[in-house]
């Protein structure tokens, strides 16, 4: 394992000393996601085997084989970071199933090794994976969601690169955050809904990773719809381990420091800078989760006015939470703010 670093870190040195004179950083991102590919493969393997408990220790180099990637291009370093995370969110469900046993109805080595290929994107369930796949084509309504989404995710991306020099949102820092957090979450419902298109192409019976999250009425709700596929990951590897329906306090608690954690690991390998920030914000939706309880009780006992009130509640506290999270995604899209962040 030492030897793995060892290489790794003289292959990145020569990457940022000598950079490939053809594609930008195109030979760094296939070369890292062969790397976090491969390793998650040799693990798999070992999952089958009597040595599985060795596989926890091979999600150190999958994760870090985007640090392939030169520093200075920490988008693509997240691009690839993106597909680590899936592979090591996906080991973990492995190693956490019972080894090869068929006559138990466990998957064998092939099974296990097809549920690794990235499509669904981060349907990191086995179960889930397998229920997915259909028979058939996709429809006509997937290639509309499918030429809808990406024109959605264009339009956004063009608004924001011609943003960067406005004067209005080069003046006001809120103006800018407030802009820009509406811009973000339609980039991320088209694109997710482009996805979901893509991967019904693909032959999955799949649902957009992000749920309308712009109608919930509490955190809680926010969540669920935000990611509904690591939801169900950390409800079953983070949430019910830590207590589930008996601690239900403990285990939201739990699965908000984790969410944070992994959060502030992929933005600190994708900018090569530890800040704080992720953990922080997403630590801070843990009491607002526990809360969303009494807001839906609040919004249910009233008529619109009172539902309406619980919306602006949930976002004002989204809104106001989320200058930490943006603060990194500033970092890995340097033209995302086009004023001076108030974070440090």
């Amino acid at each position: 394992m030492a030897g793995f670093f060892v290489a790794l870190k003289r292959l990145r040195w020569n990457l940022n000393h000598h950079p490939p004179r053809y594609v930008d950083n195109l030979i760094p991102f296939l070369i890292s996601v062969g790397v976090s590919y491969s390793t998650a493969v040799l693990a798999i393997a070992l999952t089958v085997t009597r040595c599985r408990s060795i596989a926890w220790v091979m999600i150190a180099p999958v994760l870090c084989g985007p640090l392939i990637i030169p520093s200075g291009a920490p988008l693509v370093r997240a691009a690839a970071l993106f597909l680590a995370l899936d592979c090591s969110f996906r080991l973990i469900e492995l190693m956490r199933l019972p080894g090869d046993s068929r006559k138990n109805g466990q998957p064998g080595l092939k099974d296990r090794l097809i549920f690794l290929t990235p499509l669904p994107i981060m349907t990191v369930l086995f179960e889930q994976k397998r229920r997915q796949r259909r028979p058939g084509n996709a429809k006509a309504a997937d290639a509309a969601s499918l030429a809808l989404g990406c024109a959605g995710f264009a339009v956004c991306w063009g608004i924001l690169d011609s943003l960067r020099n406005n004067p209005l949102l080069k003046e006001s820092h809120l103006i800018d955050h407030t802009f820009k957090l509406v811009l973000f979450v339609a980039a991320v419902e088209s694109g997710g809904r482009a996805l979901c298109a893509l991967e019904r192409f693909a032959g999955y019976r799949s649902i957009p990773i992000i749920r309308l999250a712009f109608l919930a009425r509490t955190p809680a709700e926010f969540w669920r719809r935000w990611n509904n596929r690591i939801h169900a990951w950390l409800y079953r590897h983070v949430f019910l381990p830590a207590g589930g329906a008996a601690l239900p306090a403990l285990g939201v608690w739990a699965a908000c420091l984790f969410s944070g954690l992994f959060h502030e690991l992929m933005f600190g390998i994708a900018t090569s800078r530890f800040d704080g920030y992720q953990a922080l914000f997403f630590t801070l939706q843990a009491p607002a989760v526990l809360l969303s309880g009494q807001l839906e009780m609040f919004a249910r006992k009233g008529g619109r006015s009172r539902k309406a009130a619980a919306h602006a509640i949930t976002f004002a506290w989204l809104w106001a939470t989320s200058f930490l999270f943006f603060h990194g995604i500033d970092r890995v899209i340097p033209v995302y703010y086009t004023s001076e962040p108030w974070l440090p």
